[in-house]
């Protein structure tokens, strides 16, 4: 009985040391996954801090360049336009005004929407225009006081809130989309 234990043991020792009781590394050496670039997070609407920026006037229209600014800790990104609604003074939602989405304004063409990084400390821009003549043909003969702009970040439900008293006429404002600079600049072409 001994004889046949010590047999299996050097029978068993035999097959290790020939490397078939234990499998092989592997030949070639093992290939880690490049890493992935990850750019900056969309900005978050608690993270943005509102703030009038210049405007203009004329034949009955407005508008007002509104910025945001980067309170956060990291760089942030905005891709389009803010949602944005307006609210009266006793705060309440002022739902008879529509909001559309459009590139320019009456003084710009505006460009089509672009990613905006937004660096800590730094701002964003884009426009809030509106018409300030009661379109009486429609029968409205007073236009609503809005005294609150209640803005969100692209996919952001919460609202930052900025005081700023405006009578939109006609039901609706219009919004361009976020920019990096404060003057609607076109991209720039790129060479031919």
């Amino acid at each position: 009985m001994i004889q046949r234990a010590v047999v299996i043991a050097a029978m068993t020792t035999g097959l290790v040391a020939c490397g078939q009781a234990e499998p092989s590394p592997s030949a070639t050496p093992a290939v880690e996954p490049a890493p992935v670039e990850v750019g900056p997070v969309p900005c978050r609407s608690a993270d943005l801090q509102l703030a009038t920026a210049g405007g203009d006037a004329g034949m009955g229209n407005r508008v007002a360049v509104l910025s945001a600014l980067n309170r956060g800790e990291g760089a942030c990104q905005l891709v389009g336009y803010p949602t944005v609604t307006l609210a009266d003074k006793a705060d309440r939602a002022l739902d008879s005004i529509e909001t559309r989405q459009h590139p320019g304004n009456y003084f710009s063409q505006g460009a089509a929407p672009r990613p905006v990084v937004v660096q800590p400390g730094a701002r964003a821009y884009f426009d809030l225009a509106w018409n300030v003549i009661p379109h009486e043909a429609d029968g409205e003969v007073a236009c609503p006081i809005a005294t609150t702009v209640r803005v969100a970040a692209p996919g952001d439900g919460a609202f930052s809130m900025l005081p700023m008293e405006l009578t939109p006429c006609g039901g609706y404002v219009r919004v361009s989309p976020f920019r990096p600079t404060a003057e609607d600049e076109a991209p720039a072409s790129p060479a031919a």
